[in-house]
């Protein structure tokens, strides 16, 4: 039996750090010993050193990124002169996004330590606007695109945009509809024609719908 276990900082401590068969090592950054000796009935064994090698482990931290729908970045796993394992099957530093919106690579220091951290990225894109169709009820005019995003604004005069996509025209006429994206990711514009003719006239001669023609 090897009766009670002690645990000393130091080769000459009195005082043990810790009582028991199993120490846990506390959060140490640097190569440290310890010193373990066991008591039987106050019949001590020699204090044998331990040596306890700790070694760097990778430094990383997440990314995030923002990029306009079509665009790639350039993903780098930082920490030279170690391995790296992509989860596109990569083994490079560093590679480029290819449309998808996440990304890890694990990343080990050389052996004998092989200490292993994984590197997280997170890509958001934003939608480039496409003008599908221009949808014209009698003065209504609707801006129809082919995805949707709150990122999106729309105008019919180019000057001043709106994030609605509804308008309502004061007559009819040639116009342009324009959409824009507020991150600068692209823009799109179609003309198209609002026809308007007025409901009714009364050609009496008092110079107040005497004549009925089409606008636009």
């Amino acid at each position: 039996s090897l009766g009670l276990m002690f645990w000393y900082d130091t080769p000459t401590s009195t005082s043990p750090i810790f009582l028991g068969t199993h120490f846990v090592v506390p959060n140490i950054h640097q190569n440290t010993v310890y010193y373990a000796e066991s008591n039987n009935n106050n019949c001590l064994s020699d204090r044998i050193p331990i040596v306890v090698n700790v070694y760097a482990t990778p430094s990383v931290a997440d990314e995030n990124f923002v990029l306009c729908e079509g665009d790639t970045v350039n993903l780098s796993a930082g920490n030279p002169g170690m391995t790296y394992l992509w989860s596109t099957g990569a083994t490079t530093q560093s590679i480029q996004s290819n449309g998808l919106t996440t990304y890890s690579v694990v990343i080990t220091t050389p052996a004998p330590e092989n200490c292993s951290k994984t590197k997280n990225f997170n890509i958001a894109y934003h939608s480039q606007p496409v003008i599908s169709n221009i949808d014209v009820q009698g003065l209504t005019v609707t801006i129809n695109t082919t995805t949707q995003s709150p990122d999106f604004e729309y105008s019919i005069d180019g000057l001043h945009f709106q994030p609605s996509n509804v308008f309502v025209v004061a007559e009819g006429g040639n116009y342009i509809a324009y959409v824009r994206e507020t991150n600068y990711c692209g823009s799109d514009q179609k003309p198209f024609v609002v026809i308007s003719y007025p409901g009714f006239f009364t050609p009496n001669g008092d110079n107040v719908n005497d004549n009925w023609y089409i606008k636009g």
